[in-house]
């Protein structure tokens, strides 16, 4: 009997031990044991699913891993992360790969064999890429690493023969260089200058980024920015669209039929006709003054239309956007990244036609519902206001314990409801969705104190 329970405890030990064994082989791998190190690189804001391979072993990147010589990145589709160099960084866009050939802050050497990627470097990063190889420092860069063509576009500094402003682009093996244009970014690269430009002096300003996004929006809704405004046409306060009145099947056909052929009128009716025309003026005298009669009538309405028309149209403009989210990707709730724009804009600058009475409530409502936009609101009593909960399907607290949506007026955010504030023409709204500080990191700083 002791026999036996003397082997029970001896079988127990070794699945402790290889149980021990498997999880410290596991955290090594995964790098559970690296927190400490201070000098290599670091993945961190990950933007859906990174796959990270070490060892032979594939399994999905955590927060704030540590590199080492030989890791294999992969951005899945939708998927983004940012590796961190000591104060600058190099993110991977989705369906970028890479591979770590030295992890150190010092000599920090990157691999990229295909996807797209954006460095804000000061010290020095060595980029590799189709068998050429760039030293990037104390500038600003884009790359795109496809199959027979590779390019690098400057937006601060310089690399290589490239100042700011300039592309350096490679067909096979043959370089160029060339002028950079702004309708060349794309969302992701749109995204990260942003960002970049909160620190950096890049060529492309938020005024001309916004632009561009205007533009494109448009031009995918297939619309002229100027003619907007008429398809927002309200009625007024309540948020509902005005519905055209639908075309009478029954009637329309009708005012579309042409007069029956005439038929040929007999002698005897052709006198007839010729002789009423010869007394039809004698008999008819006062149908002489109808015509000064009904010129005064149709006078009125035609004065109450130019009346309208001088009648001064109101029109503000509005922007959804939610930029903070692509600096607080490890803090998103998982599967909300695929509502996250690249470049942070639900909605670019629109100007929206509204009538008087209208809030700021009724303009989102608006937009949302011209373009698709999913949007969940309540009414809250207490403070007798609508309360907007989420909108493209990002809610309060999808990142993090002080993220929601805030709305800003030229610049000040009210300490009421939306839907209390009513509109008198010419204001820029914007929707901004906050991570950190209740709104500081939009803006709000103590606006709101």
């Amino acid at each position: 009997m002791n026999k036996k329970k003397t082997a029970n405890i001896i079988m127990a030990a070794i699945i402790a031990v290889i149980a021990i064994s498997g999880i410290l082989y596991a955290g090594c791998i995964k790098g559970w044991f690296d927190k400490n190190k201070t000098d290599t690189a670091v993945l961190a804001d990950y933007r859906g699913l990174i796959t990270l391979e070490r060892n032979g072993a594939a399994f999905i990147a955590g927060d704030a891993t540590s590199l080492r010589k030989g890791d294999k990145i992969v951005c899945d589709t939708g998927s983004a992360v940012r590796i961190t160099v000591g104060s600058g960084y190099i993110t991977l866009g989705q369906g970028a790969e890479a591979e770590v050939e030295e992890p150190g802050f010092a000599g920090f050497t990157l691999e990229i064999s295909g996807g797209e990627a954006f460095v804000n470097a000061y010290s020095p990063v060595c980029i590799k890429f189709a068998g050429k190889q760039v030293e990037i420092k104390d500038a600003v860069a884009g790359l795109s690493v496809r199959a027979g063509a590779q390019s690098i576009s400057v937006y601060d500094g310089a690399v290589g023969e490239a100042e700011a402003g300039q592309m350096l682009e490679w067909i096979g093996m043959e370089q160029s260089v060339r002028d950079l244009s702004i309708l060349s970014l794309n969302e992701f690269n749109i995204g990260q200058l942003r960002q970049a430009g909160s620190s950096r002096n890049v060529i492309f300003s938020n005024a001309e980024l916004e632009q561009l996004e205007a533009d494109r929006w448009a031009q995918q809704h297939n619309q002229a920015e100027d003619s907007q405004p008429d398809e927002f046409e309200m009625s007024a306060g309540t948020g509902a669209q005005q519905e055209e009145v639908p075309s009478d099947p029954e009637i329309m056909p009708q005012e579309q039929e042409t007069a029956p052929p005439k038929q040929e009128e007999t002698p005897r009716q052709q006198a007839d006709i010729e002789q009423s025309d010869i007394t039809q003026p004698d008999i008819e005298q006062s149908d002489i003054t109808q015509p000064d009669i009904t010129q005064a009538e149709t006078a009125k309405p035609s004065e109450a239309v130019r009346n309208e028309e001088k009648e001064e149209k109101l029109t503000c403009t509005i922007t959804i956007r939610c930029d903070t989210i692509l600096d607080n990707w490890d803090r998103l709730e998982p599967g909300k990244a695929g509502y996250v724009p690249e470049n942070g804009c639900i909605l670019p600058k629109i100007q929206v036609e509204f009538k008087k009475g209208d809030t700021v409530f009724d303009i989102l409502k608006k937009v949302c519902r011209q373009y698709d936009i999913p949007i969940e609101y309540s009414w809250t009593p207490v403070f007798d206001s609508y309360y907007v909960e989420g909108i493209n399907n990002l809610y309060e607290f999808d990142c993090g314990f002080e993220s929601g949506w805030m709305y800003r007026v030229n610049g000040w955010f009210p300490n009421y409801g939306c839907s209390s504030y009513k509109l008198s023409g010419g204001e820029f709204i914007v929707f901004d969705y906050t991570c950190n500080g209740l709104g500081e990191d939009v803006g709000a700083g103590n606006m709101l104190k």
